[in-house]
């Protein structure tokens, strides 16, 4: 007869709906997500705090605020291709994409979005502070990593 051998292993059993509400007993059902879109990504490589605000295709709508993205931070929110945002500062009166920093449009490839005003390390370098660098620096190591990532 052959060897057996006793083993364990960690296994994840996926619980019913009813315990995602505290319930004992319901009639929830499994049910597929309707949302096809994905998640949005915007950093901030500024020292300046800065608005995300998401620009509808309709003529005449006005931007709809999505975040206040504070220095070297970053924010998010759901999306889908076609999507528009804008970056305007925080204190400005009806923003519109003519007054913007920056356009950002979110395409089937891309959905992480920076607003950088130097360009590049050497550039940021020059205009920070030693402290504003090293979160910049931080930044960008991060998104150098996440392309790397892509990659393999």
């Amino acid at each position: 007869e052959g060897d057996t051998e006793d083993s364990t292993f960690d296994a994840y059993v996926t619980p019913g709906i009813s315990s995602f509400y505290n319930e004992t007993r319901s009639n929830r059902k499994k049910q597929k997500p309707n949302f096809t879109g994905y998640f949005g990504k915007f950093i901030n490589m500024s020292p300046k705090k800065i608005r995300i605000m998401w620009q509808p295709d309709t003529p005449g709508r006005e931007p709809t605020y999505i975040a206040d993205i504070g220095p070297f931070r970053s924010a998010g929110t759901a999306t889908y291709p076609s999507h528009k945002f804008i970056v305007v500062d925080p204190q400005m009166k009806n923003p519109t994409m003519q007054t913007s920093k920056k356009v950002f449009r979110v395409t089937g490839a891309t959905s992480l979005f920076k607003y950088d005003p130097y360009g590049s390390l050497e550039e940021a370098k020059k205009q920070l502070s030693s402290t504003e660098f090293e979160l910049y620096e931080l930044q960008h190591r991060s998104l150098q990593f996440s392309e790397m990532y892509k990659k393999v």
